[in-house]
């Protein structure tokens, strides 16, 4: 009887989480005119290439301090490549005067903050931790929860 009572709370604990549990949430300011962006654009911003947004804003990143699980699903798996070889590519392009570099945080939290409070601000975040606050982007017309969205 125990082991059944366990098992109902589980599987009502896993359908009260949601689907997007465990995936990553791109975020930006509510006031942002951005709503969705495709993986290239995203891939872009990330990698210092793509710089404003269509309105002419400055693009303001954010980063996480440590290479946690929602970093690497970010770095690895989406853009291809680990935190630390995008932030030696970042170091080359700040030194050279290209980019700014990134406003970096320890958590979720801290981002979510940053972005509600700055218009010109992306990051990226555990889509379980997202707040009214911010905007989730849709990334190429998905978001997260859809069976399809690219960042899981």
């Amino acid at each position: 009887m125990t082991s059944i009572l366990l098992a109902l709370l589980f599987i009502q604990l896993t359908l009260a989480i949601g689907p997007a549990a465990g995936q990553v949430a791109i975020i930006v300011n509510k006031e942002a005119a951005v709503r969705d962006i495709t993986k290239d654009e995203l891939k872009s911003v990330y990698f210092g290439e793509l710089q404003q947004w269509k309105d002419g804003d400055e693009i303001v990143l954010t980063d996480r301090k440590d290479n946690d699980v929602i970093a690497m699903k970010f770095y690895d798996d989406f853009l291809g490549r680990n935190q630390r070889k995008v932030r030696k590519l970042w170091l080359r392009k700040v030194l050279r005067g290209e980019i700014r570099p990134p406003e970096s945080f320890n958590t979720d939290g801290g981002i979510i903050k940053f972005v509600a409070e700055n218009k010109e601000a992306i990051g990226f975040v555990s889509a379980a931790s997202v707040k009214n606050s911010v905007r989730v982007l849709s990334v190429n017309g998905k978001n997260p929860g859809n069976r399809a969205y690219e960042l899981k």
